[in-house]
């Protein structure tokens, strides 16, 4: 069993009127309409009991890509509050989550007439002493382990088409998310589990920081001599000042 510390932060940007993305951490997540938080919130927990950690960067314009974002945090609230004694495994878990998140959102885009509306989604559970990740979408996961940064995701973009293509200067678009009808295409989350080590530092978050501040600074900032909380702040801090041009939303996972 091992010791988290974790610790996140959300800010709607210097450009966005809204922020889209939200997160669960603590059993806890954002409103629907908020702007994020204006201080990081930490937390210590232990593994012996099951922690799940989330952000989801919404898409799909003003309004609907933040209903994307949260209904899909609340929707991973009430699954796993309907876990007695966790009769699933992590993998089982957050695949049926998906499903089940996915179809939640589709009846609201129909409802509300609001084609496009969906969400990324990149999830962490941590239970004795394994670790279980879940993506869809491309908000990144990356593990800081003995000086490495490794990233735990599967970017679901059609990145590689466009470089084929010699296409520049276009973000890529998203080949998988939470909010596909499933009578269009099926979803298929990026599922990976590993063991856990002292030391290790998960860092979950939204592009609003990677497609502002580089993986090598990122890391570097992790490798500093700071506290969770002050790690996602200062990596917060660092995308505002390189333009913040999206909604940024960080959760780092310290192991102990």
């Amino acid at each position: 069993m091992y010791r988290i510390i974790a610790s996140c932060i959300s800010h709607r940007g210097r450009v966005r009127e809204n922020n889209e993305d939200n997160l669960y951490f603590d059993g806890k997540y954002l409103e629907e309409k908020h702007l994020g938080l204006e201080r990081a919130v930490t937390i210590h927990r232990d593994t012996g009991q099951l922690q799940t950690f989330a952000v989801f960067d919404g898409m799909g314009g003003e309004k609907d890509g933040e209903v994307a974002s949260y209904l899909a945090a609340v929707h991973l609230r009430q699954e796993l509050n309907h876990l007695p004694g966790w009769q699933k495994t992590p993998r089982d878990f957050l695949a049926d989550v998906c499903r089940k998140v996915n179809q939640a959102i589709c009846d609201e885009a129909r409802n509300r007439k609001a084609e496009g509306m969906g969400t990324t989604a990149a999830i962490l559970c941590f239970q004795e002493e394994e670790m279980t990740v879940c993506n869809l979408g491309d908000s990144p996961v990356f593990l800081l382990r003995e000086g490495e940064m490794l990233p735990l995701h599967e970017e679901h973009t059609n990145r590689h088409f466009l470089e084929e293509q010699g296409i520049t200067g276009r973000k890529p678009s998203l080949t998988q998310c939470l909010g596909i009808a499933p009578e269009e295409m099926a979803i298929h989350p990026y599922i990976h589990e590993d063991d856990l080590k002292e030391g290790d530092q998960y860092l979950i978050c939204s592009d609003g920081l990677t497609d502002m501040v580089p993986k090598e600074e990122i890391m570097e900032i992790l490798q500093d001599n700071l506290t969770p909380g002050e790690c996602v702040e200062k990596l917060q801090e660092r995308a505002l000042e390189q333009g913040g041009k999206d909604n940024i939303t960080v959760i780092l996972c310290r192991i102990i």
